[in-house]
């Protein structure tokens, strides 16, 4: 979006952007991977710190199919490989990816590089302006 002169003075600049990997993946799952016995003993999400082990960071069951197949959408720091997915499922059928920057590193700016939330005279407001503050 390009911003008119008076509001791009006052929109926040130097922000980062956490890039997060997204996998869709229809498959059979492999619970013990999991430490579990059967599906159903699977919660539906699973969320891990951003420190873990995991190669995930958010692991969501969305469908189950009669056969036991299932979608599973995960979001990761990095690519998850087939090396990964070999480990969560016992067999895979289909896999989508997307890359993305999904949101801004909420890391604090110095105050004076705060975006205003009134970009210009008009009313044309910023709502994300306080995510240069966090």
């Amino acid at each position: 979006i390009k911003l008119p002169g008076a509001a791009a003075k006052f929109a926040g600049h130097g922000r980062k952007y956490q890039t997060t990997y997204v996998t869709f993946v229809h498959g059979q799952l492999n619970v013990s991977y999991f430490g579990a016995r059967s599906l159903k003993q699977l919660p539906a999400q699973l969320l891990t710190p951003e420190a873990s082990a995991s190669p995930f960071t958010s692991f969501s069951i969305h469908k189950i199919f009669p056969d036991d197949s299932v979608v599973v959408k995960m979001f990761s720091r990095f690519e998850l490989g087939e090396v990964a997915l070999e480990q969560i499922f016992a067999k895979v059928f289909d896999v989508y990816r997307y890359t993305w920057k999904a949101y801004p590193k909420l890391q604090p700016l110095p105050p004076e590089q705060w975006a205003s939330f009134r970009l210009d005279s008009r009313g044309l407001l910023y709502t994300s302006g306080l995510e240069t503050s966090a």
